[in-house]
């Protein structure tokens, strides 16, 4: 895991910047008040969802092999990453707003980060985790491009 977490770092910067602009797409007056410095600090299902099609995620990217992604697929994906108590300061906050009823139905950065990991090894079935987590990375942090 060392390795991803080293790699991953490189990539930071652009996965932030793509969880900040995608957490703000559907925020309501009062998030986008609540928000620091204009920047999101979680992102619910449908701005996951979105963020995983612009990236390219969900379509087919090989003739050889069927790795198309499903919605469903999206969907255990942030689903999964949810984790069930509010530990990191970005939870606590995130369930202490008034704007938001709970931190199930909202991610924030870690756990958007390991939600991208869940779609890149749901997605690919060659190569190593490693390597499948890495293509996702990339493909998320390429929206930018």
């Amino acid at each position: 895991m060392r390795t991803i977490s080293l790699r991953s770092a490189q990539n930071e910067p652009a996965l932030s910047k793509v969880f900040s602009i995608y957490g703000d797409r559907f925020a309501d007056a009062a998030d986008t008040a609540a928000a620091e410095g204009g920047a999101s600090n979680s992102m619910n299902i449908q701005e996951f969802g979105n963020c995983i099609k612009d990236a390219k995620l969900l379509e087919r990217t090989s003739n050889k092999t069927n790795d198309e992604l499903t919605l469903k697929e999206v969907r255990q994906a942030f689903s999964g990453s949810q984790h069930d108590n509010a530990e990191s300061d970005l939870e606590k906050k995130a369930v202490a707003e008034g704007t938001r009823s709970s931190h199930q139905s909202q991610m924030v950065f870690p756990e958007f980060l390991e939600a991208i990991s869940r779609i890149g090894t749901a997605k690919w079935d060659e190569g190593t985790v490693v390597f499948r987590i890495e293509r996702a990375i990339k493909c998320v942090a390429n929206i930018l491009s």
